[in-house]
């Protein structure tokens, strides 16, 4: 397993795609995840929504590895009791019990290595209209804008 430290806060006006997009990026180009595990850990985790988590966690084919996931931890535990209140208190319960959930984000365990990304690194980027693929980083719209 392959550990991945996030830490920073994202730009305040960051989208859930240009969060996703970034991690993608920055795990795509560690060539060391081909049949890897990904798991994310670290404080800056607690700035990602749940749908944030499982975007990222989806993407897991595109950056190379075979799976990647974020811990259960109180963020992911108030979610589902919000979604699912009637399944939590055994849920919650067999969670805890197996010691499935963690309480402190920062927690590194033992993993094959460490890699770190800064949210507060991410760019925010707008695309389009044709194509939506040409994404452009908001600080050099300008300049992109002139040059059409």
């Amino acid at each position: 397993i392959v550990g991945c430290r996030i830490v920073g806060q994202p730009p305040l006006l960051a989208t859930a795609t240009d969060l996703v997009l970034a991690v993608t990026k920055f795990l795509r180009k560690k060539d060391n995840l081909a049949a890897k595990v990904v798991e994310f850990f670290g404080e800056g985790v607690h700035h990602l929504s749940i749908a944030d988590r499982m975007n990222i966690s989806n993407m897991a084919d595109e950056y190379g590895a075979v799976a990647a996931f974020f811990p259960a931890d109180c963020d992911l535990l108030d979610h589902f009791h919000h979604v699912a209140p009637s399944n939590m208190t055994e849920t919650e319960t067999f969670l805890r019990a197996n010691k499935l959930v963690s309480d402190n984000a920062g927690e590194e365990l033992a993993f094959e290595e460490v890699l770190e990304i800064n949210l507060s690194d991410v760019s925010i980027l707008i695309s389009g209209p044709q194509p939506s693929t040409d994404r452009t980083d908001v600080k050099e719209f300008a300049d992109d804008f002139r040059k059409c």
